[in-house]
């Protein structure tokens, strides 16, 4: 602390004074004569704006002084002559175990965001390699620090760093798009992120794209916006990533506007959500000619709350008649559902069949009648929305990579041959026998490998 506080890098100085007591002087170092103080750093102090700190003359004395306030002068406030304590001793209980100390110590622990690293387990792994008894208190702000160095900052450093982390995703993800809004007192608003392999892979899927949002964690709180589809391979692929303030209107239409801009709105289009009364109203604004359906189980457990005495009935009735594709057979469940729960026939029907069940829809939802893949992806990122924003969104590019590189590797290892070689192969099979194109299991082989 004294080596910060005076601008120098070694642990000890030197500099000359006036030896009486509360007389101020100005340090000069580099000066060696008899009226020459030692400075060490490790016994110093911080306490409102007067810095503490020891020096000693020779080998017998030690003064304490402190910094006058807004000057460059100390003054020596205490000199006892005689002591018998050297200032190079230090107990093992009060070895410099300070939390900076401690962080750098167990920062190794804490990359995996997911690792539940408790103060506690601090405590234990400073003792079992160190030997060192730390505090509490200690072990917790050491665990801080060691996450502030992890996490790229503190979370308001973290939000000065936003900008220009998101400049260098689009400048090495280019046909990314990445929106950043702020307020007018230049402070942080919206957030929205696309990733290229997002935009160009969703015209290969279903168009039914499911909406949530989640709770962040971390200091500034927030809201979590996510898009995610199904892709050929009944694989959570994300589409879309926001932050926000809250679920409200302003969020929910910032961010699908943004949907809307990056994804189109196809007329085949379908969203699927809660009952979120914002979802709701911003979804028939946004994409008045999609089809909006609701989560099967999110009605389901509505339902549940407010018939509690026919739970197992219900439950058991209710996804029958919300699977069955055939009209004739939605009657027969639907009558038979209304005889097993009385009155939850009017509640489905102020809901609106069309929202819930697969045989109503007026567009094709497939077999997607939850939001079970948006939950998925919440639960992924549960340790994640921890984070600081800048590393938030740092994890969810991290998780996406990961997702597409190991889907594009498996992909291309069925097939060894280059798309550019089977074409050639295709044009080449008339006229060169050696060469033969066989289907076997979604792989192509020439003659070469048998």
């Amino acid at each position: 602390m004294i080596a910060k506080l005076l601008n120098v890098d070694e642990s000890v100085r030197k500099m000359e004074l006036n030896f009486e007591t509360g007389v101020p002087f100005k340090p000069l170092y580099g000066v060696t004569d008899d009226r020459t103080l030692e400075l060490y750093m490790h016994h110093a102090r911080q306490e409102s704006t007067k810095y503490f700190l020891l020096v000693t003359v020779g080998e017998e004395s030690v003064r304490h002084g402190k910094k006058l306030v807004e000057s460059e002068y100390w003054m020596v406030t205490k000199y006892e002559k005689n002591h018998t304590c050297p200032t190079d001793f230090k107990p093992v209980r009060r070895r410099q175990a300070t939390s900076w100390v401690v962080g750098e110590c167990v920062k190794r622990k804490l990359i995996n965001p997911g690792r539940v690293y408790r103060p506690r387990d601090v405590m234990d792994d400073m003792k079992r390699k160190f030997g060192v008894d730390i505090s509490y208190s200690v072990a917790w702000r050491g665990r801080e620090c060691a996450y502030d160095n992890l996490r790229l900052g503190t979370p308001e450093q973290s939000y000065k760093l936003l900008p220009g982390y998101l400049h260098m995703l689009m400048d090495t993800n280019p046909g990314s798009v990445v929106n950043l809004e702020v307020s007018n007192g230049n402070r942080f608003q919206y957030l929205f992120i696309a990733f290229v392999a997002s935009i160009h892979g969703f015209s290969y899927c279903r168009p039914v794209i499911n909406i949530d949002a989640t709770h962040l964690k971390g200091k500034y709180r927030g809201v979590l916006f996510t898009a995610v589809c199904h892709d050929a391979n009944q694989q959570i692929f994300p589409l879309a990533f926001g932050v926000g303030d809250s679920k409200n209107d302003a969020s929910w239409s910032w961010f699908l506007h943004r949907v809307k801009s990056v994804f189109g709105s196809n007329p085949a289009l379908v969203i699927v959500s809660d009952r979120h009364h914002s979802i709701n109203n911003v979804v028939q604004e946004v994409f008045p000619q999609a089809f909006h359906g609701i989560c099967m189980y999110h009605l389901l457990n509505n339902l549940k709350t407010k018939f509690r005495n026919k739970t197992k009935e219900l439950e058991q009735h209710y996804i029958r008649t919300t699977k069955t594709y055939n009209l004739q057979d939605f009657h027969v469940l639907f009558y038979t559902l209304s005889s097993a729960v009385p009155g939850v026939k009017e509640y489905l029907e102020a809901v609106a069949l069309h929202r819930w069940t697969r045989s109503h829809a007026p567009s094709r939802r497939y077999n997607i009648m939850t939001t079970n893949i948006s939950e998925s992806l919440n639960a992924v990122l549960v340790k994640v929305r921890e984070l600081p924003i800048t590393a938030l969104v740092n994890e969810i590019w991290l998780l996406c990579q990961k997702w597409f590189h190991e889907r594009r590797t498996k992909a291309a290892g069925m097939f060894p041959l280059s798309y550019k070689k089977l074409f050639l192969l295709a044009v080449m099979e008339k006229k060169n026998s050696r060469y033969v194109i066989l289907k076997k299991n979604c792989s192509y082989y020439s003659n070469n490998t048998f």
